[in-house]
């Protein structure tokens, strides 16, 4: 018996069937999904590693120290959905220019995610890391595969952050001009300047001299860079010898997140100008003497110059050298003193003395001075 087999169906030229065009589309839809096969998750469409860079305050000093702190994330939670990111490491370079590696609690993050490191690495502020700016300046990366595609991607961020730098610094400047006796006041000029780059609060001027502290001018503020005038005096407790003042300035960057203050000092040293003096004077009785009868002089002895005189003693060459006439313990400046001496005149017509004047300076100088007269004797 022979079986006939039906003829296969056919399609008109230039057509499609049905299933030919189902198994097309199959093709494509997974064909197309087969090139996106490895992206995760499915649909991400791009990196969003990234660092965020802290630190605990906006402003230090030298000697400071700043605590650095990150966020590492992975995209923000909002918009399109980042790819995830994997083999993730952190580091932060301080100012000091050292590399600071990060332990993290997860090297894999998916969209959305984030981990905070508080207080992760601490650095010393050194002078030699500040910026010309005035800023010590540290940063923070972060880096991992990304998984989008079939070939994945390295990403992840940078982060810099400056950090200000208060230098407080206060500069003083004195002199001193001496004055003309004992009893004048040495008197003092100068100025104190803020050399810093930032305001200082409260600056005291203060001198200590004759064994105590003396406040000289108070300034409320001083800008950076600006100067303020002083002056005023002091009267040495000791005439004789040099006097020494010393000046302490001291202000306080008030405006910073730790404040500090800041002193300087400077000492000026001045002498008071003296000069010891010393004059005497002799006068003749109004009525000369017979001979052998009393001859009373008069005479005076005056401090001429501008410190005090001490052990006044004058003496006479009448009737013999040496002979005491007075004496006094101490003298002032522009003060006289009178005295009067005597002695048995002689059998002549007339006679020549001397008076002679001697004492020390407070200070020690040796100072004299002489006086002569010639009396005349009544005779018959």
């Amino acid at each position: 018996m022979t079986t006939l087999t039906p003829p296969s169906p056919r399609t008109a030229p230039g057509r499609f069937s049905f299933a030919a065009l189902l198994a097309g589309l199959m093709i494509l839809l997974f064909g197309a999904s087969s090139a996106h096969a490895h992206s995760s998750p499915p649909g991400c469409t791009g990196s969003g590693l990234g660092i965020l860079l802290f630190t605990d305050s906006p402003d230090v000093h030298i000697g400071d120290t700043l605590n650095y702190s990150v966020t590492v994330f992975n995209g923000t939670g909002n918009g399109p959905v980042v790819c995830d990111s994997t083999g993730i490491t952190a580091f932060i370079v301080t100012p000091d220019l050292v590399s600071h590696p990060i332990t993290l609690v997860r090297t894999t993050l998916t969209s959305g995610q984030s981990d905070y490191y508080s207080n992760i690495v601490s650095y010393v502020v050194r002078a030699q890391d500040v910026q010309p700016d005035g800023t010590v300046r540290a940063t923070a990366s972060d880096t991992g595969t990304v998984h989008q595609n079939d070939t994945d991607s390295q990403g992840g961020g940078n982060q810099g952050v400056n950090t200000e730098v208060s230098l407080p610094c206060i500069q003083l400047f004195v002199q001193c001009t001496g004055n003309v006796g004992e009893n004048g006041a040495i008197t003092f000029t100068g100025s104190v300047t803020n050399c810093g780059n930032n305001t200082l609060v409260g600056v005291t001027v203060t001198e200590f001299v004759n064994g105590g502290q003396v406040p000289v001018t108070f300034i409320t503020n001083l800008l950076a860079h600006q100067s303020a005038p002083f002056s005023g005096s002091w009267i040495p407790s000791n005439p004789c010898a040099s006097s020494t003042a010393t000046f302490t300035a001291s202000g306080t960057d008030q405006f910073t997140s730790h404040p500090r203050t800041v002193t300087n000092s400077a000492s000026t040293t001045c002498s008071q100008v003296l000069t010891p003096g010393i004059a005497v004077t002799k006068a003749c009785p109004a009525q000369p003497p017979a001979p052998g009868q009393l001859l009373i002089f008069s005479g005076s002895v005056s401090n001429t110059g501008n410190v005090t005189l001490t052990n006044i003693v004058v003496v006479n060459n009448q009737p013999a050298p040496n002979t005491p006439v007075f004496t006094l313990t101490s003298l002032a400046p522009g003060a006289t003193a009178n005295f009067n001496g005597s002695y048995l005149a002689p059998t002549n017509c007339s006679v020549a003395d001397t008076l002679t004047a001697s004492a020390s300076s407070r200070c020690g100088v040796f100072v004299s001075a002489n006086a002569s007269a010639t009396c005349p004797i009544l005779t018959t």
